[in-house]
This record gives structure tokens, C-alpha cells and sequence, in this order.
């Protein structure tokens, strides 16, 4: 009996771990080498027409970089191709704020921005819990396994008053005799 109590509590433990898991977050984009060139930037998302992010804090930082080679370029709004973490959600709106390592590439002209910076991203801070993650393996077993927890939970919890009034059972059984 001790034993069958060992594993269920055991199985109890293990998935409550691994419904926290789901929730904590983990970072999405894996932590490439950074050239002489690559700069850092936190990027704000903008939900409106035009580049999807802005820089608040690090625009100097960014013109300081651009001015020479692009001189018309609009500091204030970016554009992120390359490792960025858009790929893992549906809705950007889910990352929110993050930094990113990079280099600028190229420019883009808006029609209500104007010159717009192309920042190449190498790799980023943006991190996201495993449940919100769309299109991977990952997501998708978080997602599922949030779905069961709870029938497994009370599965096991229920085993395991089972096998403790079986155990009380058989000791008052045992003392009486």
C-alpha cells in the first residue's frame, strides 16, 4: 500500500510541475552571436496603421547608429524582420514590450512616417508562457494538457483518499483483532 500511496503522490506532484510549467514564461527566439555592429533596442507595440513598433527610450541610441548612413531615416518607428518573435503568436499584442539585438538593414519609406528603419533582428528578450504559444508542439501539448489537469488531478486525488481510508480501514481491522 505504501507504495501504490507513493505513486499516486508522486504523479500528484509531477503534474502539478507540469501545469505550472505551462504558465511560466520562457524565451522564444534562441540567444544567437552578436557582431561589432548589433545594437540592442526595446521596441513598443503600436497598434495602428504604419510600423508595427516604436522606441521610446533607446531612439537616441538608434539614430546614433543610422545618422551617417541613413540621414532621413525616422528614429521613432521601426520595422523587425528576421529572428523576430512575431512567428510563435497569432496577435503580437501577446509579446508586448521586448528588446532586441540587431542591426538596421535597410530603409522603407511610409507614407505617414517617412524614412522608416529595417532593424534585422539577430535574436530577442521577447518571452511568452508555453500555453500562449501558437503552431508548435509545445503550444499545442500545454494547451491539451491544461484541458485534462484537472480530470487527472482529481483522478488521482480521488485514488489517493481511496488507498488512505483503505489503509485506516485495514489498521482499525488489524487493532481490533
Amino acid at each position: 500500500m505504501k507504495k501504490i500511496k507513493l505513486i499516486i503522490i508522486s504523479s500528484i506532484i509531477i503534474s502539478i510541475l507540469l501545469f505550472i510549467y505551462c504558465f511560466i514564461p520562457t524565451r522564444l527566439t534562441n540567444k544567437q552571436q552578436l557582431s561589432k555592429d548589433d545594437i540592442s533596442i526595446k521596441v513598443h507595440l503600436q497598434v495602428t496603421t504604419g510600423p508595427l513598433y516604436y522606441l521610446k527610450e533607446d531612439k537616441e541610441k538608434l539614430w546614433n547608429t543610422i545618422k551617417d548612413k541613413y540621414p532621413n531615416a525616422n528614429p521613432k518607428y521601426v520595422e523587425l524582420i528576421g529572428n523576430t518573435p512575431n512567428k510563435f503568436v497569432n496577435d503580437p499584442v501577446f509579446l508586448g514590450d521586448f528588446v532586441v539585438y540587431g542591426h538596421v538593414s535597410e530603409t522603407y519609406f511610409d507614407s505617414a512616417e517617412g524614412e522608416v528603419p529595417i532593424f534585422h533582428v539577430v535574436y530577442s528578450d521577447a518571452k511568452l508562457a508555453p500555453f500562449f504559444i501558437d503552431n508548435s508542439q509545445l503550444g499545442t501539448f500545454a494547451f491539451r494538457f491544461v484541458l485534462i489537469f484537472p480530470k487527472i488531478f482529481l483522478t488521482l486525488l480521488v485514488l489517493l483518499i481511496c488507498v488512505i481510508v483503505f489503509e485506516h480501514k485495514n489498521k482499525r481491522r488489524i487493532s481490533k483483532n
